[in-house]
């Protein structure tokens, strides 16, 4: 699916991808972060990745299937809300970017590989 037409939500420790026309769910991953905390999570999509910060730890999703590439726990720095910025990122993805991510999910379709990453 091309990511302009993906809504990306951060809720109770988990990251979800929707259709924006249909509303229909793509992905959800639930982030295992500290136990200290909240539920709230803060998000940034950045190119082909999504960042997440939840319970005092951070995440870097794939933007196609919600797999957790990274996380670090940020020791020292406590479970408060964090902001999160890339600079000298673009906001848009590249047509190329929006293939590579079509690609992507044809290839996980036609493998019978799952919409959720949990």
């Amino acid at each position: 699916m091309n990511p302009s037409q993906m809504l990306i939500v951060g809720a109770k420790n988990s990251v979800s991808a929707f259709n924006r026309m249909s509303g229909s769910l793509l992905w959800t991953t639930q982030l295992k972060g500290g136990m200290v905390g909240g539920e709230f999570v803060t998000l940034h999509v950045d190119g082909l990745q999504v960042f997440a910060h939840a319970r005092g730890e951070l995440f870097c999703l794939e933007l196609s299937t919600g797999r957790i590439l990274w996380s670090n726990p940020l020791k020292g720095l406590g479970y408060g809300i964090a902001t999160l910025a890339t600079p000298g990122s673009t906001p848009n993805l590249t047509a190329a970017q929006a293939q590579v991510i079509a690609a992507q999910q044809a290839a996980a379709a036609s493998s019978g590989g799952s919409a959720s990453a949990m």
